[in-house]
């Protein structure tokens, strides 16, 4: 499901710190990033998993009754998804909830940090809390 190397580039903006990440996307790579965000919104909202255990007819009906029909929730929610994609993909953090699974409605946004990841070392565990 990996999609953020393939679908943006990194920038680098002009400034003498490097604590600002912008990302463009790439020229002609939206159609082909496209399969892969989908699945991650799937991924996120439901659970691949489950979805595959519905078959077709089922997993369609519950992944549309999943769906926010908000523009800004909906909105909201595919912030998530990316910011956490981004996380699992470019960093060693390992994401061990999709929160947006567990949400209280689909209408509703999501309360208190989107991404949780955890960086375990030798010496001493990392945890990463993004919003």
């Amino acid at each position: 499901m990996s999609f953020i190397d393939e679908w943006l580039e990194e920038k680098q903006p002009n400034t003498a710190h490097r604590t600002l990440l912008i990302y463009e996307e790439k020229r002609g790579t939206r159609t082909r990033a496209l399969k892969p965000i989908c699945e991650a919104v799937k991924d996120h909202l439901i659970g691949l998993d489950v979805l595959s255990n519905l078959g077709f007819p089922k997993a369609a009906v519950y992944l549309k009754n999943r769906l926010p029909t908000v523009k800004k929730v909906r909105s909201g929610d595919l912030g998530e998804i990316f910011a956490t994609e981004f996380i699992a993909q470019k960093t060693k953090f390992r994401i061990l909830l999709k929160r947006l699974r567990h949400k209280d409605d689909r209408n509703t946004s999501m309360r208190g940090d989107d991404v949780i990841g955890i960086l375990t070392t030798a010496q001493r565990t990392l945890v990463l809390k993004a919003e």
